[in-house]
């Protein structure tokens, strides 16, 4: 994730591509494209603009700045092989399909999410309404399931920082979800690395720090120094190092036989960009699943819950007027 979020630094680097398409000097285009992106993107782009004004690239620029080192990674092969323009479309289109895909997971996500917290609340409800138990404990569910997602996230924060997340994503069932990205952004990296004329190494470095993952950015850097030090043959290996397999790996050797390995690595990117969105959006079909599945078992139980305590609290009644008679 970008500073600005995806669909704003989508818009930003997509007018940014265009103004300089159109012969606007770069101080001018960052300002006029930071206006068009709005909120902080309006004054970030013109302290952006002044730095590059006065002659620091923008790589450097956004670096410092925070930003994301994808975004980095390919403005710095765009400003180094004079396609700039044509990397900010890409860093654009990366955005807006990662925003799309997103909205599109979290969209399915949120009736479930709701149903599910009324299914927590529910088991409460009889207590609360006939005086039984304090109204308080309706919000026991919601706050249960609260402090596990507060839990979850705190783990990740903390293996984030260890570097033990980042192994367990190249771990099944992980690697599901997290190579395609990885290859993504590692094939979008080295074919905007190598157009601009960089040597494989310093490809495979910049790549490695924009992949996305400390653990296959370290493979990624140590394989570009053993095909400099000719201990691998070629491109396609070194991805195979940093763990790039199966059929996106087969069509780096192809391009790469071919003399096309540009192409073939922009193939890849593409192809790697889908296969994620297509994964992900599964993903939360099954999660929508799952959350469906525990929100009408909890509901079952509610109910059998209340079935229970009515038919306990008739029958005492009946003893009682039986008794009495």
């Amino acid at each position: 994730m970008t500073l600005a979020g995806w669909r704003r630094t989508a818009l930003f680097h997509g007018q940014l591509a265009g103004l300089l398409d159109a012969g606007l000097p770069i101080g001018r285009s960052l300002v006029l494209a930071g206006a068009t992106a709005g909120g902080a993107m309006t004054t970030t782009s013109a302290s952006w603009s002044a730095s590059c004004e006065a002659g620091t690239h923008l790589w450097t620029v956004l670096e410092a700045s925070g930003e994301a080192p994808l975004v980095v990674a390919l403005v710095r092969a765009g400003e180094e092989s004079g396609r700039l323009p044509d990397c900010c479309r890409r860093i654009a289109g990366i955005c807006e399909r990662l925003a799309r895909t997103r909205d599109e997971a979290v969209g399915r996500l949120i009736y479930p999410a709701l149903l599910l917290h009324a299914a927590l609340i529910a088991p409460a409800v009889p207590g609360a309404v006939l005086g039984r138990s304090d109204p308080l404990w309706l919000l026991a569910g919601p706050a249960c399931l609260w402090g596990i997602i507060a839990a979850l996230a705190a783990a990740g924060w903390a293996t984030g920082r260890s570097g033990l997340f980042g192994r367990l994503m190249l771990r099944r069932p992980f690697t599901f979800l997290a190579m395609p990205m990885l290859t993504a952004n590692t094939a979008a990296v080295l074919e905007a690395a190598f157009s601009a004329g960089m040597r494989v190494q310093a490809a495979f470095a910049l790549a490695a720090g924009a992949c996305g993952n400390q653990a296959m950015g370290a493979r990624l850097a140590e394989a570009g120094v053993s095909i400099e030090e000719r201990r691998l043959g070629s491109v396609a290996e070194g991805l195979a190092h940093g763990g790039i397999g199966g059929d996106l790996l087969a069509l780096v050797q192809t391009g790469e036989a071919g003399g096309r390995l540009d192409r073939a690595l922009a193939q890849v990117a593409t192809l790697a960009e889908e296969r994620f969105a297509s994964r992900l959006r599964w993903t939360a079909k099954i999660a929508t699943g799952i959350v469906y599945a525990i929100a009408m078992i909890t509901a079952a139980c509610t109910v059998l819950m209340m079935w229970s305590q009515a038919m306990g609290g008739a029958m005492a009644m009946a003893d009682e007027a039986m008794g009495g008679g």
